[in-house]
């Protein structure tokens, strides 16, 4: 089986590859103040648009 890309043809971020890597610095970040976290989150997430690869973006 071959592993997906987390770009695009074009070199644009996927969608899926962006929001895996939103959540995971969101875990990061909690989990940085709290060691045991019981919660659940429901993350919304809008895009406005497509993100290249290697570009710097402001947050």
């Amino acid at each position: 089986m071959a592993l997906s890309s987390p770009v695009d043809p074009v070199g644009n971020w996927e969608i899926g590859a962006m929001s895996t890597l939103i959540d995971d610095v969101g875990v990061a970040a909690i989990y940085s103040v709290a060691d045991h976290v019981k919660a659940s989150l429901d993350f919304n997430i809008s895009f406005h648009s497509t993100a290249r690869t290697q570009a710097n973006l402001p947050i």
